[in-house]
């Protein structure tokens, strides 16, 4: 019955919505609109809101306004029918609206597009979404067939289809305003709209384009020396490059966080910045600058008493040594992780660090240490209520 009644709604004729009119006493009924088979936006006919012989001539300035005004009541009535929960009856006053708002001229009407397209979509109101994203895509093709770039309309059209969740043809509008501005250099302009279209693209997972975007506003701030801009911009590019997974891009972007952050000496970012930079270069086999961002990392944090980085950094570099097979290292590394551990109580952490410890005495057969390692984890696990079976096993088995 929902699908039905919406699909009805699709079709309010313009003779069915005759009767809401200002001071007017008449509503629509189901009978006028289900006798009624045209297209609630596919043209406009003769209104009582609009002035005599409006579709000759162009409206005076005082018609425009009064025009206007009446216009702004139809929405409120149409909000006003909507917070009643009289859903359909304030649709068939926002088409009346939108039909008229058309004689204002393009922007005056696919903003109001946008708005009522905004109110269909975050109700689930998929046909009326539907029309009126038809609609706005008239007003494209008109403006793509004009002799001269209407920005002010793109703009609008833009917005109207990031309203209705169109991505595809809100950065297709934002576009034709972004090759304008670099064709006549307006840097201000060419700025703003590439922002546009790097959050657009970062809203939809767009990481690609996303990343080109924001590479050439890098370059834009660096030419325009906006500080504050590039900084944001080197992070929204690390975040993007970690999705997707291009641990060397990261790396280069990252690098270059950390001169801006050492400059401005922002230290407690610094420290995150050296352990994923770490992180960046062990993906992708540079094993000596892993380890030196790792160290780095390590020292800022405990220097600055940040004893959770500090701990996740040596328990990083140890990883890196098991993995380069350097297992003599990396017991050292987490012997001076279990001092931090027990520095800032971590029992927890010290409980891993352990049954990591026992892992590699396992792997060298060396089955004395491997029991004494797993053992402090076991007593660990019983003082917490945590993992003791696991450790029981991981004793059992070193017994064996």
């Amino acid at each position: 019955m929902g699908e039905v009644r919406s699909f009805l709604w699709q079709v309010v004729a313009t003779t069915a919505v005759m009767g809401v009119m200002l001071g007017g006493a008449g509503k629509v009924t189901w009978a006028q609109v289900q006798s009624d088979n045209s297209h609630p936006l596919e043209s406009i006919q003769a209104d009582p809101l609009l002035p005599a012989n409006a579709s000759d001539r162009a409206l005076t300035p005082s018609e425009i306004r009064r025009l206007t005004l009446q216009l702004d009541e139809l929405n409120t009535d149409a909000r006003a029918e909507f917070s009643a929960g009289n859903v359909d009856q304030a649709f068939v006053i926002w088409y009346r609206e939108l039909r008229l708002r058309r004689v204002l001229g393009k922007v005056p009407e696919v903003t109001a597009l946008a708005r009522v397209g905004d109110i269909a979509w975050r109700g689930n109101r998929k046909g009326d979404a539907q029309i009126i994203t038809k609609r706005l895509q008239q007003v494209e093709e008109e403006a793509n067939s004009a002799t001269e770039l209407d920005l002010e309309l793109w703009g609008a059209l833009g917005r109207a289809y990031e309203k209705l969740r169109v991505p595809e043809r809100a950065i297709r509008a934002y576009e034709k305003i972004l090759a304008d501005a670099q064709e006549k250099e307006d840097r201000e302009a060419e700025i703003a709209i590439g922002n546009t279209l790097g959050s657009l693209h970062l809203d939809w997972f767009n990481y690609p384009q996303a990343a080109t975007a924001y590479e050439q506003l890098l370059k834009l701030a660096r030419q325009e020396l906006e500080e504050s801009q590039e900084t944001f911009y080197l992070e929204q590019l690390a975040y993007i490059y970690d999705k997707l997974a291009q641990p060397e891009q990261a790396a280069r972007i990252r690098e270059q966080l950390i001169d801006d952050y050492t400059q401005k000496q922002q230290l407690q970012q610094l420290t995150q910045l050296y352990l994923d930079l770490g992180s960046d270069y062990a993906a992708i086999d540079e094993a000596e600058s892993a380890n030196q961002n790792y160290q780095k990392a390590f020292d800022l944090a405990w220097s600055q008493q940040q004893f959770a980085y500090a701990r996740e950094a040596l328990q990083q570099l140890a990883l890196l040594y098991r993995n380069y097979d350097e297992l003599l290292y990396a017991i050292q590394i987490y012997q001076e992780s279990l001092k931090v551990e027990q520095y800032a109580y971590d029992f927890y952490g010290q409980m891993h660090t352990y049954d990591q410890m026992g892992q590699i005495y396992r792997q060298q057969n060396d089955y004395a240490a491997a029991l004494a390692a797993f053992e402090e984890g076991l007593e660990l696990a019983q003082a917490l209520g945590y993992q003791e079976s696991y450790f029981q096993e991981q004793i059992n088995s070193v017994r064996r």
